[in-house]
Parts: structure tokens; sequence; C-alpha cells
């Protein structure tokens, strides 16, 4: 998969929808797959995470709303945008959460979809990069206590240098050089000379 596609998986039962869908989503370059009941995602999953799963909220063997407290246990990282033909805002609202991105009102345009797929699709890779950043950090921490110091107080001292929190005189005259750029010199030093 190249960058520019996202693993998608479709949990829909009307053929119309999948054909129109699956069609306009590949087009755009996505991988897609699509299944038409839970248990046929539950056996989808086992073997594939998808960044996005786009769910039908009544599915044939039961409810995609109650399907999405499985699939934090079973796609944790994958983010859900339901669908649904009743404009219960309750139930959308407070399917919101865990990994529920969004939802969406039967009948909408493709183009709505695509949308709420591309604003997911960014979140999904900033969810990646911040566990980068999280897994480096805790490197770095390891690292910085295995030669002796301590990352807390290192951190300190470098935000006081940060947010201008100088302890010293002559730190307070180097930041004071700084902002204007041109050095003050003290009048009684000048007559000396």
């Amino acid at each position: 998969m190249n960058s520019n596609q996202s693993s998608i998986l479709l949990i829909e039962d009307d053929p119309n929808y999948i054909q129109v869908l699956m069609y306009e989503l590949i087009q755009l370059g996505w991988d897609v797959n699509s299944v038409n009941t839970i248990k046929d995602a539950q056996e989808f999953l086992l073997t594939s995470k998808p960044e996005i799963i786009v769910s039908d909220i009544f599915l044939p063997d039961g409810s995609g709303l109650d399907f999405t407290n499985e699939l934090i246990q079973i796609a944790p990282n994958s983010l859900v945008i339901l669908i649904t033909g009743f404009p219960d805002l309750n139930q959308a609202i407070n399917s919101l959460g865990g990994n529920v991105y969004d939802y969406i009102l039967k009948p909408f345009k493709v183009e709505q979809l695509i949308l709420v797929i591309q604003r997911a699709r960014t979140i999904f890779y900033l969810k990646k990069e911040i566990e980068v950043l999280k897994n480096e950090n805790s490197q770095f921490r390891e690292i910085i206590l295995e030669k002796g110091l301590n990352p807390d107080e290192l951190i300190s001292r470098e935000n006081d240098k940060i947010t201008g929190n100088y302890k010293s005189p002559n730190e307070m005259y180097a930041k004071q050089v700084r902002k204007s750029r041109t050095p003050v010199f003290n009048k009684s030093i000048k007559n000396k000379d």
C-alpha cells in the first residue's frame, strides 16, 4: 500500500451502497474491502487491521453500534465511522467515543463520506505519529537515566532558558541584549576608560 492509500473496511448489508461506495473509494486509490455482517467483520479483523472502518448501525446479525465496543478490543487503532438511516441525534452523539470517530446519516452523498474519511485518515496518522514520538521519548529518557542524569532536572533547566526565567544578573543582561540586539553599557564603566 502506498502512502496515498487508506485501508478501509465497509461493513454494510445493502448491495447498492456497497457497489457505489466501493467504486468511488477505489477510484480515489484507497484499499477497500467490504463485508455484510458482524461475523464476517470479526473474521476479517483477525488478519487485517484497516485504518478506517465504515459500518452501518443496523446489520443482519446485530447492531453495528454494539459492535463498536468490540472493535475497541480487536481493532484498537482503527477509526470507526458509523452510518445510520435514523437521525436519532442522541444515539449518534452517545456512540462517539472510544474509536468511533464520526457518524453520517443516510441518505448521504459519497462526497460527504469521503470528507469524513479524509479527516479520519488525518487523525489516524497523527495518532500513529504520537505513538512513535512517545516511544522515542521513552527511549531517550532511558538513555539519559543510564548516563546517571535526571531527565526532569534537565528539562526544568532547559525550560527556564526557553521561558526566560533567568536566575543570575548575567543571564538577565544577556536576555536584555538579545531583546534589544544592542548592548546597553553602564555609563560609569564607559567613563573609566
